[in-house]
């Protein structure tokens, strides 16, 4: 990466919040702050830990713990290609020149203490910044002008989708802090392949790779992956995502017929499958056993309690992302931003068969035409994340 998003504004930062939905959800979002800070040469602020949605906090449950950026991604990658510091830091940096509160001061460990708390900092931050209050869903971020990007390469209709064109305003350059919020009104969520329209691909391009080098999750992650593999023997296997719970689709959630009948063709049954699910029944792995006939069906029953107790529960989600990268073919679930990560994994690590697959789609007459990307699309990975950068 080179020094290509050195920072030229020592005090001008941009601030986010964690997204309330699940894993995948904040990590869009964080690339989302991350692509932002880049382009615009500004010091990323990382939010304060706070309970995530399925890791400290159930569907409708209390929230156990918090969770912290640190504890998921490896920062000092990122470091290495724009700077950050946490909310703590930055409360001590800013706290003359920006007339921060007393009460964001003396945070022990930059722990805030409750929600309350923390809607309290949310509240100064719209307060104190200029927020940018579209996503790249609904608009499309043009950079650095409307007028600059319209003669580029980005202005196709596939790509802009029907979103509306957008620009950073003299006034949320200048300001100290550019924010990104979100909250039961608004959320950050949006494609971030094609967040940006540019004179020519080479920034877009840029941010990509700033994305595959320098934000991804822990080393120890990929490592336990390996790890567990090998414990399993397990080097040329298969492997599928079924999503079930509270996944908002309702149309994916097909019994277990039905998935052996639409991808039975694509599973090798001289080889090992893994299965990454939800599900609850305990005997799911059983049935997948005995109905797709494999020599065995692994599923994170097998390897967490051999973990031991100083694994972290935060991480679980992750390895079997990381896990269901290596196999030799990867079926996941439609619209699952879990799924669709582990496709993102793959094009990097740039095995053999990219191909996207989901359960819900019949294979039997063999590989269906993909649907064109749309510029809007993120529930499905753009192969543009490993195919141009």
């Amino acid at each position: 990466m080179g020094d290509a998003f050195t920072p030229t504004h020592k005090n001008r930062y941009v601030a986010f919040d964690i997204d309330q939905g699940g894993l995948n959800n904040i990590r869009m979002v964080f690339e989302y702050a991350v692509v932002i800070a880049a382009i615009t040469r500004r010091t990323l602020v990382l939010p304060p830990a706070r309970p995530w949605y399925l890791i400290n906090q159930a569907m409708m449950g209390k929230a156990e713990g918090t969770t912290d950026l640190g504890d998921v991604f490896e920062l000092s990658a990122i470091g290495k290609a724009i700077p950050y510091i946490t909310t703590k830091e930055f409360c001590q940096r800013a706290a003359h020149h920006l007339r921060i509160p007393n009460q964001f001061l003396n945070q022990e460990h930059g722990i805030f203490e409750g929600d309350t708390h923390l809607q309290d900092w949310r509240r100064w931050l719209l307060q104190n910044s200029e927020a940018i209050d579209w996503n790249s869903y609904e608009s499309l971020l043009c950079h650095p002008s409307i007028k600059r990007a319209s003669n580029g390469p980005h202005m196709s209709d596939q790509y802009v989708d029907n979103r509306q064109l957008k620009e950073l305003t003299p006034r949320q350059l200048a300001s100290p802090i550019i924010y990104l919020p979100s909250d039961n009104n608004y959320r950050s969520l949006g494609p971030v392949a094609t967040m940006l329209a540019a004179e020519n691909e080479h920034l877009p391009r840029l941010c990509r790779r700033l994305l595959k080098h320098h934000v991804h999750y822990r080393n120890e992650v990929f490592s336990w992956a390996e790890k567990i593999c090998h414990w399993h023997q397990i080097d040329n296997f298969n492997a599928i995502h079924i999503r079930r719970n509270d996944f908002q689709y309702k149309q994916t959630r097909l019994d277990i017929d039905r998935i052996h009948s639409n991808i039975h063709s694509l599973i090798d049954t001289d080889k090992p499958l893994y299965v990454a699910t939800d599900e609850s029944d305990p005997d799911f792995s059983q049935q997948l056993t005995r109905i797709f006939k494999v020599p065995r069906v692994y599923t994170i029953n097998d390897w967490i309690s051999r973990a031991g107790q100083d694994f972290p529960y935060v991480w679980q989600g992750l390895v079997e992302q990381a896990i269901c990268a290596r196999a030799r073919r990867f079926i996941g679930t439609d619209l699952s931003t879990f799924s669709a990560y582990i496709n993102r994994l793959r094009g990097y690590m740039q095995v053999v068969d990219q191909n996207c697959y989901y359960h819900t789609i019949d294979y039997n007459d063999g590989m269906p035409a993909e649907a064109p990307f749309q510029g809007r699309e993120y529930l499905r990975e753009n192969p543009l994340f490993w195919q141009d950068c």
